[in-house]
C-alpha cells in the first residue's frame, strides 16, 4: 500500500510536466479533450483514498505509537485527497505555487464548484479530526500535527467551508488556534515549518469569520508573527498575510474604523516591522524585501490623516536605525549599506511618505552617504528623494540646509587610512555630490534670500581647517548662489581674501602637472576645476582681487625664514601666473596695479636689503626668477598692450604700414601671423610672444661661476625685455590712428 500512494502520488503531480517527444506536437494540449472523463475519474478515485485512510484510524486508538511507515502512507493519502479536492473544486488555479500541477484547470469545460464533492465523501475525514494517539511522545505529537494540518488545508479548499455546522467549523478553528498559541502544554511543541502551510488561510479566516473566533485567531497569529524567528519561512509567511489582511484591492488599505479590535492588530503589526528589519540585519533578503514592500505599500496608500499614517510617520524613529544608528557620537551602519540595490532602492523610496522628516533621521541618512563603501547612486538617490520630500514641504528648510552642508564637509575623498599619494580615493564621487548640493540649495527660493541664510554659514566652512576638497566644495556652492557683480558682505570679502591665496597655493602644492602616472597624477583639468571657482569670485568683485594681493604681499615680508621666503614667494608667483593666463582675470589686473606693484616692490626689497646678502644661491634664484617673471606682466605698456589685444584686431595692411612709419627692425613677414576674423592678424601678441620666450631658467645645482654668469644673463634678458615693450608701447600710440575692428 505505501508503495503505491508513492508511485500514485508522484503520477498525479507530474501531470503538470509531461514528457514530450522532440518529433511530436502534443496533440491533447491543443484541444481539451477528456477533462471532464479525467475530473470524473479523479472523483471515483477521491472515495477510495479516504477509505483507505480511515482504514488507519482503528491503528491509531489500538496502539500507543504509530510506526514512521504508517505516518508516512496517511501523509501521502492525504495529500493525495489535497491535489484531487483542489482539481474539482478549482482552487488550484489561485495558488502560484500549485498552477504547475493541473495546468489546464481553468479551460472552459471543466466544471469549478463543490458539486462535484459529495459531502459524505469527505463526512468520515472530518468525523476522525482530529487525530490524536493514546500516549504521544513529542515525535508522534509532530507526525500527527502534521496529518491535522493536511486535513485542515483540505477543509479549507472548499468554497463554503465558513456555512460547514458550528461543531465541525468550530473543531477547526480550535486546532488551528492550538497549533498558533506560543504557551503549549509540555512536549507540545510545534515545529513552525509545519504550521507555514496554514498561515495563508488566516486572512481568508479573518475575513470570513465573526463572534469570538475571530479576536482569538488573530491574537493567536500576532503571537506567532512576533515570537517567530526573524529570518524564518514562518515570518515570511507572516508578512504575506499581514500585506493580505492589510489590502483592500491595490490602491487602498483595509481600514475599518468600527472594528477597532481588528485595527488595533493591524497597527501592532506594522509597529513591528522597522525591528524585524533590524533583527533581519542582511540574513534573509527575501524576507526584508517583503517588509519593506509592505512598509511602502502602508505609505502608499495609508489615507491622509488616518491611524495608518499617523503611525508610518512614527515608524521613522526605528526605521533609521535600518540606516545608521549614532550612539555617543559613534555611527554604526545599519543593514542598508550591506543589502543589495533593489533592497536598497525600496526602502529608499520608504522615504518619501513620511508626512514629515524628524532630524534625527536626516542625520543618520546623511552618516550613510558619509559611508565610503555606499555606491554613488544610492547616494544620488537618497538626496533625489529628500528634495522631493522638501519641495512636498515634509522637510524643514533648517534641517535641508543643515544634511547638505553636513555632507560637503564631512566627505572624506581620501578616507583613512589611504593616503592622498595613493591614488584611491571618491573624487568623482564628491565632484558628483557638490553639483547636487549646488544645484538642490540654489532651487530652495530666491537667490538673494538664499545668499542671505547661507553666506555666513558658507564662509565659516571656507575659513575653518577642513581638506583642500570640501573647501574647494563650499567655494562652488558660494559661486552658485552668487552672481556678478557679487553681493557678498564687506565680511565675507575680508574674510575670504585671508583664505583664497592659501588655497590657491595649496591646490598648486597638491596638484601635479606630470601625467606619467596616471594613478598618482591629477590632469591640469582637475587643477582648474580648484581654481576656477576663485577666478569666477574675482571676476564678481575686484575689492576681493586688491585684499588678495595685499595678502600676497604681506607674506613675502612676513616669512618667518629665507626657506619660509622663497617657497613662499614661489607659489605666490605661480599663482599670479595661472591668474594672469585667464583672460578676465587678466582684464581686471590693470585695476590693481598698486597692490602688484607692492607685491614685486617687497620681493625687490628681500633682495636687496634685509637678509638678501644671507640667502644661499638656490633661494636668491628662485626669488629672482619670481621678481622677474611677476615684473615682466605688470609693466604698464605690456598690460596695456595685452588688453587692446584681446578686445580688438588691427587689419594687417593699416598695421604694416605703421610698423613702416616707426622704423622698427621688424619686417611683416618676420612676424608670426594668427587668423583672426577672416584674415586680420595681431602683430602684437607675436612681440609678446618673443617677450615671453626671454626667459632663462638656471639648474639649481650650477656652481656659483654659472649662476653668477646667469645672473648677469638675467639683467641682460631684463633689459631686452623693456626695449620689447617700449616697441609694444609705440605699436600702441601707432595703432591708436588705425581703425580698429571690434
Amino acid at each position: 500500500m505505501h508503495c503505491f500512494l508513492c508511485l500514485f502520488f508522484e503520477q498525479l503531480c507530474d501531470i503538470a510536466d509531461p514528457v514530450i517527444l522532440h518529433a511530436f506536437e502534443p496533440e491533447s494540449a491543443i484541444e481539451p479533450i477528456g477533462l471532464v472523463d479525467f475530473t470524473r475519474q479523479l472523483k471515483d478515485i477521491l472515495p477510495i483514498l479516504v477509505a483507505c485512510f480511515h482504514d488507519f484510524i482503528p491503528l491509531m486508538h489500538s496502539t500507543s505509537q504509530l510506526d514512521q511507515q504508517s505516518c508516512e502512507c496517511m501523509q501521502f493519502l492525504l495529500q493525495s485527497i489535497e491535489i484531487i479536492v483542489k482539481v474539482l473544486v478549482g482552487g488550484i488555479c489561485e495558488s502560484e505555487s500549485d498552477t504547475k500541477i493541473i495546468p489546464f484547470c481553468g479551460k472552459p469545460g471543466l466544471t469549478a464548484c463543490n458539486k462535484l464533492l459529495p459531502p459524505m465523501i469527505l463526512k468520515k475525514l472530518w468525523d476522525a479530526y482530529p487525530l490524536n494517539l493514546v500516549h504521544l511522545t513529542r515525535k508522534d505529537y509532530r507526525r500527527i500535527s502534521m496529518l491535522n494540518t493536511t486535513i485542515t488545508q483540505i477543509f479549507l479548499q472548499l468554497k463554503n467551508w465558513d456555512q460547514s455546522p458550528s461543531v465541525l467549523l468550530d473543531k477547526f478553528l480550535e486546532f488551528i488556534e492550538s497549533s498558533m498559541a506560543t504557551k503549549m502544554q509540555l512536549g507540545k511543541i510545534v515545529h513552525e515549518k509545519d504550521l507555514v502551510p496554514l498561515i495563508p488561510y488566516i486572512p481568508k479566516l479573518v475575513m470570513q469569520i465573526s463572534g469570538s473566533w475571530r479576536p482569538r485567531i488573530l491574537q493567536a497569529f500576532t503571537e506567532v508573527f512576533k515570537n517567530s524567528s526573524p529570518e524564518s519561512p514562518m515570518k515570511l509567511a507572516c508578512i504575506i498575510a499581514i500585506e493580505e489582511m492589510l489590502a483592500l484591492g491595490r490602491s487602498s488599505l483595509n481600514l475599518d474604523e468600527s472594528d477597532p479590535s481588528l485595527l488595533s492588530y493591524q497597527i501592532s503589526w506594522i509597529q513591528d516591522l522597522p525591528s524585524v528589519l533590524i533583527l533581519l540585519d542582511d540574513k534573509s533578503p527575501a524576507c526584508t524585501k517583503a517588509v519593506l514592500r509592505l512598509l511602502l505599500y502602508v505609505g502608499q496608500c495609508a489615507p491622509l490623516d488616518s491611524p495608518f499614517s499617523r503611525e508610518f510617520d512614527t515608524l521613522q524613529f526605528r526605521f533609521k536605525d535600518f540606516f545608521c544608528k549614532l550612539v555617543e557620537n559613534d555611527k554604526c551602519f545599519g543593514p542598508f549599506i550591506r543589502h543589495a540595490g533593489d533592497i536598497k532602492e525600496l526602502a529608499i523610496c520608504c522615504l518619501y511618505y513620511f508626512s514629515y522628516m524628524d532630524s534625527l533621521l536626516l542625520q543618520s541618512l546623511v552618516s550613510c552617504c558619509l559611508c565610503n563603501v555606499l555606491e554613488p547612486l544610492f547616494i544620488s538617490r537618497i538626496f533625489e528623494v529628500l528634495q522631493s520630500s522638501f519641495r512636498a514641504g515634509h522637510i524643514l528648510v533648517a534641517d535641508y540646509i543643515s544634511i547638505h552642508v553636513t555632507l560637503l564637509s564631512r566627505f572624506q575623498v581620501y578616507p583613512d587610512p589611504v593616503a592622498v599619494s595613493d591614488g584611491k580615493s571618491h573624487w568623482k564621487t564628491f565632484k558628483n555630490v557638490t553639483s547636487v548640493v549646488c544645484s538642490s540649495l540654489s532651487q530652495i527660493g530666491d537667490d538673494n534670500l538664499v545668499l542671505q541664510m547661507l553666506e555666513k554659514i558658507i564662509v565659516d566652512q571656507i575659513c575653518s581647517d577642513i581638506p583642500l576638497d570640501n573647501k574647494c566644495a563650499f567655494v562652488r556652492l558660494l559661486l552658485a548662489l552668487d552672481s556678478k557683480p557679487s553681493r557678498l558682505s564687506d565680511l565675507s570679502v575680508v574674510s575670504m581674501s585671508h583664505v583664497l591665496p592659501q588655497y590657491m597655493t595649496s591646490v598648486l602644492s597638491n596638484v601635479r602637472y606630470n601625467d606619467e602616472d596616471s594613478m598618482s597624477v591629477i590632469s591640469v583639468k582637475r587643477r582648474q576645476y580648484y581654481l576656477l571657482p576663485c577666478y569666477y569670485l574675482i571676476y564678481g568683485s575686484k575689492r576681493l582681487l586688491s585684499l588678495v594681493l595685499n595678502v600676497m604681499g604681506s607674506w613675502v615680508s612676513e616669512a618667518s625664514s629665507s626657506v619660509d621666503r622663497s617657497n613662499t614667494i614661489c607659489s605666490i608667483a605661480s599663482v599670479l601666473l595661472l591668474m594672469y593666463e585667464d583672460v578676465k582675470v587678466r582684464q581686471i589686473l590693470p585695476s590693481c596695479k598698486t597692490e602688484m606693484a607692492s607685491v614685486i616692490q617687497n620681493m625687490l626689497n628681500l633682495l636687496t636689503c634685509g637678509e638678501g646678502p644671507n640667502m644661499t644661491l638656490e633661494e636668491r634664484y628662485n626669488i629672482e626668477r619670481a621678481y622677474n617673471q611677476l615684473r615682466a606682466i605688470t609693466n604698464t605698456s605690456f598690460l596695456q598692450l595685452l588688453f587692446i589685444y584681446s578686445r580688438m584686431n588691427v587689419v594687417k595692411e593699416e598695421l604694416v604700414s605703421a610698423v613702416n612709419v616707426s622704423r622698427l627692425n621688424f619686417s611683416c613677414c618676420s612676424l608670426p601671423e594668427f587668423s583672426i576674423n577672416k584674415g586680420k592678424i595681431c602683430p602684437i601678441k607675436a612681440l609678446s610672444l618673443q617677450a615671453a620666450q626671454l626667459h632663462v631658467q638656471p639648474s639649481i645645482h650650477t656652481s656659483r661661476t654659472e649662476a653668477s654668469l646667469n645672473a648677469n644673463r638675467i639683467v641682460d634678458v631684463s633689459d631686452t625685455f623693456h626695449c620689447l615693450a617700449d616697441h609694444l608701447l609705440l605699436y600702441y600710440v601707432l595703432a591708436s590712428n588705425v581703425h580698429i575692428l571690434i
